[in-house]
């Protein structure tokens, strides 16, 4: 009489998982195992004897998870993992392994996320799938997004805001991934909902582009355009950076000139080119122009940092004005 044999947890959960699938879809698995995972999963098999319908359920919903925790962020998995439950479970027992499913692991409060400093953010993100740092710079503010996305590599930009302008809709079942990692780094869990949220798409990407400011986001401009002319456009139409002020006319100009902080113009003309510039100072009187020269002088070197966000500013109070009517960009023949 042969010796019982012992088999560990994952072999006998494979063996009940295998047989859940039936011959057709088990015979399309087996192949890819080596030799030695078939041999102790067919003696498990026999050894298995009958099974009770949670077992096979747990076995089945246990699978999932852990598919789900290893594919690229979730996103575009459910349909096919659905087929898989109602092909080999049939409709009724798949369906209570999908909502078992669907209530295990509640997505974080994004919340939680958000209070964190760019830095913080970094260290969570910095191993995890790309579209998953791209959902989560969706997500938070703009400036904290464009912070975020300088610590990465510079290799990897261009790939975020991509992905970002062309995110629309993140699944409950990101949601719980995103979850996961969250959960690993900072330990707790929150309650939150769970319906779909839409998120990135053109206006974020624009968003993220006007906060990053400079050269950096000219160079976004420019890869997308040329990676995808008709997205590439729709966000140029939404982005405005400081060196678009040379789209105002004079009129537009003194307006906002009398709205700007002098101290916030100061340290935003460090980085403008000459025609911006000379467009600045030939909108203000003579002597009006010779102190901010003088500003300019006495100032002496600026961290970039500064310039951009003293420009940003300035562009946030060009987007205000132009939505309360008061300038146009475009030129004096928008007004009548």
């Amino acid at each position: 009489m042969l010796a019982k044999q012992e088999f560990d947890e994952e072999t006998r959960k494979a063996a009940i998982f295998l047989m859940a699938l039936g011959q057709e879809h088990a015979g399309k698995v087996i192949p890819s195992l080596s030799d030695l995972d078939v041999e102790r999963i067919s003696a498990c098999i026999t050894s298995l004897g009958q099974v009770k319908r949670d077992g096979i359920e747990t076995a089945i919903t246990e699978f999932v998870e852990e598919i789900r925790e290893q594919t690229a962020f979730g996103i575009g998995n459910d349909e096919y993992l659905e087929s898989l439950l109602f092909n080999s479970l049939g409709a009724d027992r798949a369906q209570r392994v999908l909502d078992r499913l669907n209530m295990l692991g509640e997505p974080a409060n994004l919340e939680a996320l958000k209070e964190l400093e760019p830095d913080v953010i970094f260290e969570i993100l910095r191993d995890e799938h790309p579209q998953i740092v791209s959902v989560v710079m969706s997500l938070i503010d703009g400036k904290k997004a464009a912070a975020l996305l300088k610590l990465f590599p510079e290799e990897q930009h261009n790939d975020f805001v991509l992905r970002i302008a062309n995110l629309d809709t993140v699944t409950p079942n990101a949601l719980r991934q995103l979850d996961h990692v969250l959960e690993r780094a900072m330990g707790s869990k929150f309650d939150t909902d769970t319906t779909p949220q839409s998120v990135g798409g053109a206006s974020t990407a624009a968003a993220l582009i006007n906060a990053v400011g400079g050269d950096m986001a000219e160079g976004f401009k420019s890869f997308l355009l040329e990676h995808d002319e008709a997205l590439g456009k729709r966000i140029d139409d939404l982005l405005f950076v400081f060196e678009d002020l040379l789209a105002l006319d004079d009129r537009g100009v003194q307006t906002l000139l009398r709205d700007v902080s002098t101290d916030d113009l100061v340290v935003a003309l460090k980085g403008a080119s000459e025609p911006l510039f000379e467009k600045i100072l030939g909108n203000m009187s003579s002597r009006a122009a010779d102190m901010l020269r003088d500003d300019i002088d006495a100032r002496g070197p600026v961290r970039i940092a500064e310039v951009e966000e003293a420009q940003k500013r300035i562009c946030d109070q060009t987007k205000d004005l132009e939505s309360q009517g008061k300038i146009m960009l475009g030129g004096s023949d928008d007004f009548v």
